[in-house]
């Protein structure tokens, strides 16, 4: 059994993060979980001496360099199984979160993770190419009581979300379900769901909003992705 109880705390549904029939390896550093679809392309990892007690867990063909400095740092990447994810992933410390839900897409993504960092990206979700996460800002900066104040914080992408080309989303950033974020745009603040932003910084460009996968959607597609506008258009004729 594999425990992925870490990942309750970010409220996601238990289907997002399903697991298929897994392979188990025991690596220098931890523990690697594969999929027979994984075994394809299996993750590329370099550690250093002292990483342990790591867990790896791979559902997808994956074009992945992924650098472990420390230990208990768990990566859950399931993806679409019928499609390559293409990531870099560097771990400089202990106790990180990396997860990756049912379906999602990924063209070009690269994230550094220090102690205790968290990056969780939902299901359905359609990460374009040259994309950076910052759960951290790689050097602490302290002020003259030796405090330091730029300390770290979980990025949160809910499901169905897309995010463009060349986009960076900074520390403590939730993304909510069923939003658009344009190419090229920095996220400073909160995303609403199912809003497009665009910018540097990030401003919204249009509410209530939904998008499909497809280039040629079915009925059943543009309903399916509707629904994630459904609760922001309660919320707007209840005045609430």
């Amino acid at each position: 059994m594999i425990d992925l109880s870490k990942l309750q705390r970010f409220g996601f549904p238990a289907t997002t993060f399903l697991l298929p029939e897994l392979e188990k390896q025991n690596i220098e550093c931890g523990t690697l979980y594969l999929s027979e679809t994984a075994k394809k392309k299996p993750p590329r990892i370099t550690h250093s001496d002292n990483a342990a007690k790591n867990t790896i867990i791979v559902c997808c063909p994956l074009d992945a360099p992924i650098m472990l400095q420390g230990s208990d740092n768990l990566v859950v990447i399931i993806g679409a199984s019928n499609k390559q994810a293409r990531m870099g992933l560097n771990f400089w410390g202990d106790n990180a979160i990396f997860a990756i839900g049912q379906g999602t897409t990924v063209g070009g993504l690269e994230a550094e993770f220090r102690n205790d960092d968290a990056l969780i990206i939902g299901a359905d979700c359609m990460i374009s190419k040259g994309v950076t996460f910052r759960p951290n800002d790689m050097h602490p900066v302290f002020d003259e009581t030796d405090r330091q104040i730029n300390k770290s914080a979980p990025i949160v992408v809910r499901d169905h979300v897309w995010i463009g080309q060349s986009v960076m989303v900074l520390k403590g950033k939730t993304i909510e379900a069923g939003a658009v974020i344009g190419a090229g745009s920095v996220i400073t603040k909160d995303v609403p769901q199912a809003c497009a932003v665009g910018g540097n910084p990030a401003k919204i460009v249009r509410e209530r909003i939904y998008w499909t996968r497809d280039r040629i959607p079915t009925y059943s597609e543009r309903q399916e992705a509707k629904s994630y506008i459904q609760p922001v258009i309660g919320v707007a004729a209840t005045g609430r």
